[in-house]
């Protein structure tokens, strides 16, 4: 029987016979040219179990297509190791994972460059199932570049008190009718925290994207747009179908403060997932955005 397994935001294909899974390192990075590399490296517990198990003893270093060198240092805490430099747009980048007693991981991804936004215009669409009512909503428009086939992600965030980007999902699912792009993407029914898609209806094209985010002073929210690589896009799928399946009770658009896969954590489930890592599990992938604040 065919699983895949995350832990601590961990996440790959494995084989399973009875209870048992084979343990490989899992090894999860997500960047942007925004901040530093950040590593996430454990290895996975029995199902039965939900404590992590960090490692903490690795060695790390992610190589540039330029033979530039990041040296990634442990942080002393739940398997997070760090570089002290930040990536840069369109450049290739390898992981190189050394755990004690296993086969070196490794992963290769770019953060692709970011989409030319013309403009983002807040309005209210009528809410299809409660007549009277309006739905705050947000329309994008970005020019899609002709050369690649391009991914994106759309994000409504706010600050909390602290000044903590905190992101947050529609309480509008069902009452909207759904842009055109995200129809054909069949992620809907599963209540998607962010707004993810290709350009596949769009290639080389200006696209005016609607989604139901809450920006503007009123609503105090902004939006994160990202343009992102293809293991980006096929991991933020499959995690999406597997956080309805897993959470299908739950109250959707609470805004929950962690609603972004990017800070998913210490979670020990048997799933089906995608991956782009060799010798281990989880995922490695990069993206860029542009954020509109208000």
């Amino acid at each position: 029987m065919l699983v895949f397994f995350l832990l601590s935001s961990c996440i790959k294909e494995i084989k399973i016979k009875t209870n048992t899974i084979e343990k490989l390192p899992v090894v999860n990075c997500i960047f942007s040219p925004d901040s530093i590399f950040k590593v996430y490296v454990c290895l996975p517990t029995e199902i039965s179990s939900n404590e992590p198990n960090y490692i903490d003893d690795a060695i790390i270093k992610i190589v540039s297509e330029n033979n530039t060198v990041f040296n990634l240092y442990y942080t002393g805490r739940n398997g997070i190791y760090k570089s002290s430099q930040k990536p840069e747009i369109n450049v290739q980048y390898r992981i190189e994972v050394d755990v004690p007693g296993y086969a070196t991981v490794t992963a290769n991804d770019k953060i692709p460059f970011p989409a030319a936004i013309e403009d983002i215009e807040l309005y209210h669409d009528q809410d299809i199932l409660n007549e009277g009512d309006s739905i705050p909503m947000s329309r994008i428009t970005f020019i899609d570049d002709n050369d690649n086939d391009n991914y994106y992600d759309c994000i409504g965030f706010r600050y909390s008190d602290n000044n903590k980007k905190e992101y947050f999902n529609s309480p509008n699912y069902g009452n909207f009718n759904p842009d055109n792009v995200l129809t054909a993407e069949n992620d809907i029914d599963f209540y998607p925290t962010s707004f993810f898609f290709s350009d596949e209806l769009f290639n080389g094209n200006e696209y005016s994207l609607t989604v139901p985010i809450a920006a503007g002073q009123y609503y105090d929210g902004n939006i994160e747009f990202r343009t992102t690589s293809k293991n980006y896009y096929l991991f933020r799928k499959f995690w999406t179908r597997h956080y309805f399946y897993q959470n299908n009770d739950r109250n959707v658009g609470n805004g929950l403060s962690d609603i972004d896969f990017l800070n998913i954590l210490n979670m020990s489930d048997p799933i089906e997932m995608f991956t782009n890592i060799e010798n281990g599990y989880g995922i490695f992938a990069g993206y860029s955005c542009d954020v509109w604040l208000y």
